[in-house]
């Protein structure tokens, strides 16, 4: 019965091990790009910046009223139109070259029904905003939580474990007809 308790716990360890992907990290120390643009009009900034915490990564040119902030887990984009106008078109925020593996963006502030779309894959995230002369609130904040992971590597299965469980069954398989022979004696 020990044996098959071990070879059933080796089993289990190697699923888990299998499994387990990603873990959890923070976004400070990245280099990231950030392409911004309006519908119409093109793009009005398309920048590199390494995310630093406390400190705003990004302002765009033409409105400075819209500094970009990112910090260890979050991106916050702060509208403020009676500082410099207000942006009257729909407006695209494309980051890109992401170190680590985003594996979530979700809205943690800021009027959802604003925002028109987040969109993301594993180093890039794009959000769309609806037309801020739209917006019930044109001065407000959005918060947008973000998990990134470092992949782990994939640990090769040894070409020795087949045989090894091969030469474990086997012994087993002697020592359970040794048991008998011994039993009917």
């Amino acid at each position: 019965m020990t044996l098959f308790k071990t070879t059933s716990m080796a089993a289990l360890l190697v699923f888990m091990s299998s499994s387990v992907h990603a873990l959890p990290v923070s976004l400070i120390g990245d280099t990231i790009n950030l392409d911004f643009g309006q519908t119409g009009f093109g793009g009005f900034l398309n920048a590199d910046a390494v995310i630093s915490d406390p400190g705003v990564e990004f302002v765009i040119p033409l409105f400075p009223q819209l500094p970009v902030d990112i910090d260890a887990n979050s991106i916050s984009l702060s509208f403020n139109p009676g500082v410099a106008g207000q942006i009257g078109v729909p407006t695209t925020f494309f980051f890109s070259d992401f170190d680590n593996i985003i594996t979530s963006v979700t809205l943690a502030a800021g009027n959802a029904a604003d925002v028109a779309g987040i969109f993301f894959t594993d180093d890039t995230i794009t959000l769309n905003m609806h037309n801020p002369l739209a917006w019930s609130d044109p001065t407000q904040t959005f918060v947008f939580d973000v998990t990134a992971s470092v992949p782990m590597p994939v640990v090769p299965l040894p070409g020795s474990l087949p045989l090894s469980a091969g030469v474990l069954a086997l012994g087993w398989a002697g020592m359970r007809k040794k048991r008998r022979k011994s039993a009917q004696s």
